[in-house]
């Protein structure tokens, strides 16, 4: 598509595009909607992205070395084998919604107040992140790795499937639903009866 071969694109909607192992490298794309969109493999490597939206997108094994991700929607989205971690950092701010989210990264982000909103979370690692205040509620966390996290007053309201050791990671006013609460207590040694 010729449009995107332009530098820089702004307030652009594109539908159904397929791309995959395509390089997008060094692209900043501001107030872009992406719709049904597919960039398996694909190369966001030194991206800007500001105030755009992914929706039903596959985003599988993108590379994303220093892409810079402000205020980047994904909705309904495929995310399989993304080291997200590899992002830029710097006022990094997404939202994810109703998304699958697989045997991705994202080591030692900052995902202050990060909504994760009813998405299947399987497989991922969440090593040494900042997730205070983030929402997981009605999230599935299936063998999702949480450790040296801080979830201060993350919210896991109807999640379920994970399995968060609270010795290594800080809690202080998490919100849990039962009964799946009660995995919090698998790892403190004791017996329920």
């Amino acid at each position: 598509m010729d449009r995107l071969k332009r530098h820089s694109l702004d307030n652009e909607t594109f539908q159904g595009l397929a791309m995959p192992g395509e390089s997008l490298k060094g692209r900043e794309f501001s107030q872009c909607r992406f719709i049904a969109c597919d960039f398996t493999g694909a190369d966001f490597s030194d991206c800007r992205f500001e105030s755009c939206r992914f929706e039903d997108c596959n985003l599988s094994l993108v590379q994303y070395q220093d892409c810079r991700l402000q205020d980047v929607r994904f909705i309904r989205c495929k995310l399989e084998g993304g080291a997200l971690g590899k992002c830029d950092g710097f006022a990094l701010t997404v939202a994810f919604e109703d998304c699958l989210i697989r045997s991705c990264s994202f080591l030692k982000m900052n995902l202050r107040k990060t909504p994760f909103r009813r998405c299947d979370i399987n497989d991922c690692d969440f090593i040494s992140a900042q997730l205070s205040e983030a929402d997981f509620s009605g999230s599935a966390l299936t063998g999702t790795l949480f450790e040296n996290c801080d979830l201060t007053k993350a919210d896991f309201s109807d999640a379920r499937s994970y399995r968060i050791n609270p010795q290594l990671n800080k809690l202080k006013q998490a919100r849990f639903s039962l009964p799946e609460a009660v995995g919090l207590l698998a790892y403190l040694d004791i017996r329920i009866e």
